[in-house]
């Protein structure tokens, strides 16, 4: 069923979105812990040299991290929820700018651009080496860290969607205007606060 998408949406949504991502964030945080201890034994059977090398350390962020990421907020916007779990307890939904479901084609094009920032910030970190991993030991070493241009990119594109959220009539983020998407309050939810005050 198609919603009615306003020409603009108040700046409160914002906030309602920054609160739902908060929550998203916190769950796959706790998704992330649960992965990395469950995988400590393979971790502890590989030795800690396997990191000292950038592409099979990519690799494991990938698999372990960036993955489930993906596949959480795709198959979430992509489903008939048309939200993440946080979007949910926020009474938000993802909808095409004509008010349509989110198929799972912009829903993979929403996540791509919206973990962009993310992505490029993990491929900083593990290439060309891996930036806190001492190269004789496998240990880990943050005094090793040292100026990478892949963090400015990350955090341009992320000043870009904060920006485009406020500048935006619609309140869409990069990743809104690249899919064709906007996020909206759920309509029945809202309707049904009306109605009880």
């Amino acid at each position: 069923m198609a919603v009615t998408v306003p020409t603009a949406l108040p700046a409160r949504i914002v906030l309602r979105r920054g609160v739902a991502y908060a929550i998203d964030i916190a769950l796959a945080y706790g998704a992330f812990v649960g992965i990395q201890t469950a995988l400590t034994p393979l971790r502890s059977r590989l030795g800690p040299l396997w990191m000292t090398s950038g592409p099979p350390f990519e690799g494991y962020i990938f698999l372990t991290i960036s993955l489930p990421i993906w596949c959480y907020f795709t198959l979430c916007e992509g489903s008939r929820w048309q939200a993440t779990v946080g979007k949910r307890l926020l009474g938000l939904q993802v909808v095409t700018v004509a008010g349509q479901r989110v198929g799972w084609g912009r829903a993979l094009l929403r996540t791509a651009v919206k973990l962009l920032p993310w992505d490029i910030a993990h491929l900083t970190v593990a290439l060309p080496t891996p930036l806190f991993i001492d190269p004789e030991t496998g240990a880990l070493d943050w005094t090793r860290g040292d100026f990478r241009l892949g963090f400015l990119l990350a955090y341009a594109v992320l000043a870009l969607t904060l920006v485009a959220v406020v500048r935006t009539p619609r309140r869409q983020a990069l990743h809104d205007l690249a899919a064709g998407t906007v996020v909206v309050p759920v309509r029945d939810r809202d309707e049904r606060a009306e109605v009880a005050r």
